[in-house]
């Protein structure tokens, strides 16, 4: 989306009666009714005489393929297109070179997996630079909930608010008794306290879960996840899975100290002042985690195998193998991906972000010729790719996909 003076906002449609949302298109139309913004490309149909738009909605015959409809009944939370890109909320997503020790997971096995993501491009919590982050970057972290949403949030986060709400009303009179101005700096003050440190997050590698405190001490969990935490009289968070396996924290606001399955067996965490200095399942096999100038600069398993990092004009990752991956990051300290080149120095992926730091266009192995953009409007992601084919996918209130219409028509709903 771009702020430029030969742009203005207006409401849009997706052709089926789905209106709203905003875009910026430029004042003159092209030829054919094709408007082309350096932050979307598509075609549309402008209400209200705007510039000889008319008035009616886009409309076209439905294709036998348009008529095939798939639903769903499990709401998937993350959808990505392209190279890849998280199509709800901008970000550029990518998997960098991994080891992996053994079969399974931990406590088991051992699997490191570094994985960036534009949205966590002011965060640094695995030293291996900002916007990265790996598998075994696990730590729960309290804050205060000074960001409740009543439209989005469950009954649980808002009912304290609610009943002080109520209290203060029922207890209002003209002129209040001591008493009673009191009481209502009690209320007040309970309120308060259940905002302070109300949530936790646990971060577990590429992915948050975020758990709310209710009035009893207890934690809820999100709905989605089978995942329950328990806090210690000492202040030790410990989070357990549905399968069985519980991750113990090393208290408020702290690391992972280690990883326990239904039976016993065990992954442990060391740490350094660097931060994570080892990982060892329970066959005493380990991960070993080197660093240069408080950077990571080293992940190497017990067999001698390692994934290195350097950080030059470009940032480097170099795998078990020897394969070498470049990644261009921008100059004005956005830390965005521009480009990502193989070890023959091809280019794989050519991203151009918007103002939002959301990726509006890629371009496949650099090709300037033969683009995908994205355009975004609130619960709507539209992708074009480099022969005009459109696709949408439709979001709920929660950022869950709840639709997507591909570039055949084809029609799937998630419920």
């Amino acid at each position: 989306m771009a702020f430029v003076s030969s742009e203005r906002i207006i409401p849009i449609s997706d052709g089926n009666g789905l209106e709203g949302g905003g875009a910026f298109l430029p004042i003159t139309p092209t030829p054919n009714d094709v408007w082309n913004g350096w932050a979307h490309s598509g075609a549309w149909i402008i209400q209200n005489g705007f510039n000889g738009g008319g008035k009616d909605n886009v409309t076209s015959a439905p294709s036998q393929a348009a008529q095939n409809s798939v639903t769903v009944s499990d709401p998937v939370t993350q959808h990505t297109a392209a190279d890849p890109v998280d199509v709800y909320t901008g970000a550029f997503l990518y998997d960098g070179p991994g080891l992996k020790v053994g079969n399974g997971e931990a406590p088991m096995a051992l699997d490191y997996r570094p994985h960036y993501s534009t949205n966590w491009r002011l965060q640094n919590t695995a030293k291996i630079g900002y916007g990265w982050t790996h598998s075994y970057d696990i730590y729960a972290t309290e804050r205060h909930a000074s960001d409740v949403d009543i439209h989005t949030a469950s009954v649980a986060e808002i009912a304290p608010y609610w009943v002080t709400a109520q209290y203060l009303l029922d207890t209002v009179t003209k002129i209040p008794t001591a008493k009673e101005v009191a009481l209502r700096v009690i209320a007040a003050r309970w309120a308060t306290r259940q905002v302070l440190k109300a949530k936790v997050t646990v971060a577990l590698g590429e992915r948050r879960i975020e758990f709310h405190r209710l009035s009893d001490g207890s934690y809820m969990s999100p709905s989605r996840f089978r995942v329950a935490l328990e806090k210690s009289p000492e202040g030790v968070f410990t989070a357990s899975f549905k399968h069985g396996n519980s991750i113990e924290f090393g208290g408020p606001n702290a690391h992972a100290s280690k990883i326990v399955d239904q039976y016993g067996n065990e992954c442990t965490f060391a740490y350094a002042d660097d931060g994570l200095a080892s990982v060892t399942d329970a066959y005493n096999r380990t991960l070993t985690f080197g660093y240069t100038l408080g950077a990571l600069s080293s992940v190497t398993d017990s067999t001698g195998r390692s994934v290195t990092y350097s950080r030059g004009s470009t940032f480097d990752m170099v795998d078990a193998d020897g394969g070498v991956l470049s990644f261009e990051m921008d100059t004005y300290g956005h830390q965005e991906i521009l480009s990502v080149r193989d070890g023959l120095d091809r280019v794989v992926v050519v991203n151009l972000y918007d103002v939002f730091h959301r990726v509006w266009a890629q371009q496949p192995l650099g090709d300037a010729l033969k683009p995908t953009y994205f355009g975004y409007a609130p619960g709507l992601a539209h992708e074009t790719d480099a022969w005009e084919n459109p696709s949408w996918t439709k979001f709920d209130s929660r950022g869950r996909r709840v639709q997507t219409v591909d570039m055949l028509g084809n029609v799937a709903t998630w419920v």
